[in-house]
C-alpha cells in the first residue's frame, strides 16, 4: 500500500465499524428468515465496507481528475448497499427499534461515498 492509500484509509477506518456492527446485528436477530433473505437483509454494512476498500485499492491505479470506469464500479457498489438497506426494511420480520441502526449506518455510508469518491479521483477538499 502506498502512503496515499494509507492516508485515505486513515480518513475512513472509524466509519467501517458501525456498518459491520449493523450487519451483524441484523444477521443474528433475523432467525425467522431463510438464509438467502438473511444474507440480503444484513449485507448492507459489509457492502459499504467493500466499497471503501475498493476505493482505497483502486486509487493506486487512478490519477488526479481521472473519471474512469472505476468510479462507476464504486458507485454501483454503494448503490447495492442502499438496495440492501431498503430490502432489510421490507423483509425484516420485526418492525422494531432495530431499524434505528440504519441512521448511523446511512451516515457512515454517505461518508464512505464522500471519502471514497475523493480517494478515487485524487481530488481532496
Amino acid at each position: 500500500m502506498s502512503s496515499y492509500q494509507l492516508s485515505a484509509l486513515s480518513q475512513v477506518y472509524i466509519f467501517l465499524l458501525i456498518p459491520i456492527i449493523a450487519s451483524l446485528f441484523y444477521w443474528f436477530s433475523s432467525d425467522s428468515l431463510n438464509v438467502r433473505e438473511r444474507v440480503l437483509s444484513s449485507a448492507h454494512g459489509l457492502i459499504f465496507v467493500l466499497a471503501s476498500f475498493f476505493a482505497v485499492f483502486i486509487s493506486g491505479y487512478t490519477e488526479t481528475g481521472d473519471s474512469s470506469f472505476s468510479s462507476y464500479i464504486f458507485l454501483f457498489i454503494i448503490f447495492l448497499g442502499v438496495i440492501s438497506v431498503v430490502y432489510s426494511f421490507l423483509k425484516y420480520p420485526k418492525a422494531s427499534l432495530v431499524h434505528l441502526l440504519h441512521f448511523p449506518n446511512v451516515i457512515c455510508a454517505f461518508f464512505i461515498f464522500f471519502i471514497g469518491g475523493m480517494t478515487i479521483a485524487h481530488d481532496w477538499i
